[in-house]
This record gives C-alpha cells, structure tokens and sequence, in this order.
C-alpha cells in the first residue's frame, strides 16, 4: 500500500512511473487522494510530451523503489486509458470506469470523489552552446643572432711632406772670405731627400654591442562562431481530441 508519505517522496524526488515490464512511462506529475482517508488512490503521470498525454494510473497495486512507482499495467495500457479527471479531482462515476478499464469485472475505487493534488510542474532545462576563447601559445619564428664580416670602400685624405732641392747662391766678399787661396776642382755632392708616404694599418676595435629581447605584444583579434541554443515552444493540444 502506497502511503501518502511515499508518494510525496516520488512528487518531491521527481519520481517516474514504470510498468509490468519494466519500461519507463513517464514522469509522475499528480496524485489524487482520498477526500475522507487522505490516502492516495490514482496518479496522473506524463506519456508524452503534451498536456494530452497523461493518463490516470490506480496505486492500488503499485509498489515504491526507490523515488520511482511500479505497477502491473503495460506502457500502452496505461497511454489508451480513458482520460477522466479535472484539475479539481476524480468522481466517484469516473473512478469506475478507470478501475473497470485497468481490471476488467471490478468497479474498485471509492464512493467519494477524490481530490487532487498541486500539479507538479513541468521543469524543462534549456542548453546553448557558448563560446570560450583562451589563447594558446604556439611557435611562430626563430630569430639568430649572427655576426658576418662586410667589406666597404673607405676614403680618407691625409697631409704628407716631402724633402725638395733648392740651389741658393751667396756672393762672397771681404768679410765673409777666409782668407784662404782658392783652387778651380770638380767635385760630387750627395744630398738625400725624404718624403712621408701613407702607411695603412688596419686596427680592429669594438664600435657597438648588439642585444636581442623578446617582448610581449597585445592586439585585438575578433572571433565569429556559429553557436547552437535549445529553444522552447508549446505546443497545447485540447484534451477532447485523445
């Protein structure tokens, strides 16, 4: 026998409702208790995805695991039968139809009429794609530092001297003479002259040092990425049309 507190643990515990075999019906969306006991004697659970799509199941036989119901009924059973009930409860008149649907021969149910409920409300969560960007470091050059020997043509002018000859005749007279006899001769005389040339000496010295860093640059780049989102419609359906 359900209790009413084993049936607040399926609403709570969002609960579903399996059948004879096993396979999975639908989400357990209402209860209907009895007006006079309290107790809870059908359900109202979901078999699709439309207001149109639930049908009342009898917990009469139904056994708790869990947060979830069993019954003794097949999933198409229990989505063909008689769609009874109002959000306000079930009548006695309709409660035998539905026990004369589930166990053909018994009216079951109550004389009283019973009472729903609050509805459990249909939670659907909505999922998008968003977009993440990190960056990623990845290579992209290599630099050298590499030192080479150029040649390039270098004109300076630079001041040179040189030794010339010059012949400089002096008369002689009485006070520059010596006294001496003079004697007619030949005679050679050697005179050297000297000149500066320009010497080159090449002389390696430092001229500059060189330094390679690395430093971080920030730009703005712009991402465009298609993203996919869920969206949520309704979709009524009117109840007379099962």
């Amino acid at each position: 026998m359900i209790s009413p507190q084993d049936i607040e643990t399926v609403i709570v515990g969002g609960g579903v409702m399996y059948s004879t075999n096993g396979e999975e019906v639908g989400a357990v969306r209402q209860v209907y208790l009895d007006g006079e006991s309290g107790e809870p004697s059908l359900v109202r659970v979901s078999t699709g995805h439309s207001a149109a799509s639930e049908s009342l199941v009898p917990l009469l036989e139904a056994t708790l695991e869990g947060n979830d119901l069993h019954v003794p009924y097949s999933k198409d059973q229990i989505k063909d039968a008689p769609h009874l009930g109002s959000e306000g409860g079930v009548s006695a008149a309709e409660q035998a139809r539905l026990y004369s649907y589930y166990n053909p021969g018994s009216t079951g149910g109550g004389a009283g009429q019973l009472l729903a409920s609050p509805d459990r409300p249909v939670t659907v969560t909505r999922s998008e794609e968003q977009l993440r960007v990190h960056p990623q470091i990845h290579e992209t050059d290599k630099v050298w530092l590499r030192k080479y020997i150029g040649t390039e043509e270098v004109t300076l002018t630079v001041s040179v001297s040189h030794e010339e000859f010059r012949v400089e005749h002096e008369p002689i007279n009485d006070a520059t003479h010596d006294g001496g006899g003079a004697v007619l001769s030949e005679e050679d005389y050697e005179i050297v002259l000297y000149a500066e040339r320009p010497v080159v000496h090449l002389e390696t010295v430092p001229v500059e040092r060189v330094r390679v860093r690395k430093q971080i640059i920030t730009e703005e780049r712009t991402i465009t990425e298609q993203l996919r989102q869920e969206r949520i419609d309704t979709d009524v359906t009117d109840p007379g049309s099962r």
